[in-house]
């Protein structure tokens, strides 16, 4: 079963004392604004020869422990931004070149701020981070340094990457929405494998040929997925960088 489809929006616990914790209404991740409400913005290679000031506004809660959260009358529920400035964030020279700025989306709202901070661990070390709620999911654009490995992925412009369990979708952190939803131009749906079920885990990894699922679709240059369940069923939306990629990949075979 498959269908090419439009653009689709997808689908907290204690923070660690590690962290200052704001509130801040400036940074609109979705909006036509510059998503980066830090002070030194850095560009897309993370050079600081070129930055730019910009004024922000945010208020400080402290770190208290437990932390304290403010409600700030948000416009709406989903106007609210939650901002980590993480006390390690003093960084060398030599590493000033190795600062990222990032923007991440496919992380399930059930999904903490802790456990979010635990399993960017796996990519290095972060110097800020925001959360906003996107209904089933939350956005989260952050500031930090990546293991070279990663770093390379990441000036690459790989449109997905593994975090923990999941893979999710990261783009440039100063990237507006425009510039994300061309990502997201060619794009289809169909029925994955379910790996909750042993029957879908076999299909996984003996996808087509011996092939697992997902080398098949790295096969036919599916730069990322993003998976959602309708009415019992698992379904993948597959983002691919030309509309001859995506005719490939409708004619392929497929569940």
């Amino acid at each position: 079963m498959q269908q090419s489809t439009s653009n689709q929006s997808n689908a907290h616990v204690p923070l660690e004392d590690s962290a200052n914790l704001t509130i801040d209404n400036s940074m609109h991740i979705d909006s036509s604004a510059d998503p980066s409400s830090a002070k030194v913005h850095l560009n897309q290679e993370g050079d600081l020869e070129h930055q730019q000031i910009i004024p922000f506004t945010s208020y400080t809660i402290g770190t208290i422990t437990p932390p304290v959260i403010i409600q700030l009358e948000p416009k709406s529920k989903n106007s609210k931004i939650v901002r980590l400035t993480m006390n390690n964030n003093v960084i060398h020279d030599t590493q000033k070149g190795q600062v990222r700025t990032i923007m991440i989306y496919d992380i399930p709202t059930a999904c903490s701020h802790d456990q979010i901070l635990n399993l960017l661990k796996e990519w290095r070390q972060v110097l800020e981070i925001s959360f906003k709620n996107q209904h089933k999911y939350q956005s989260v654009w952050m500031k930090m340094i990546l293991k070279p490995k990663d770093d390379s992925e990441f000036v690459m412009r790989t449109w997905s990457k593994p975090l923990g369990d999941m893979s999710v979708r990261w783009y440039l952190g100063h990237w507006k929405l425009k510039e994300r939803k061309v990502c997201e131009k060619f794009q289809c749906k169909f029925v994955i494998p379910d790996l909750s079920t042993d029957e879908g885990d076999h299909q996984w990894r003996y996808y087509f040929k011996n092939q697992s699922f997902e080398d098949y679709m790295h096969s036919l240059n599916a730069k990322s997925c993003t998976k959602i369940q309708d009415k019992g069923k698992i379904y993948g939306i597959f983002y691919f960088e030309s509309h001859e990629h995506l005719l490939r990949c409708l004619e392929a075979q497929h569940l």
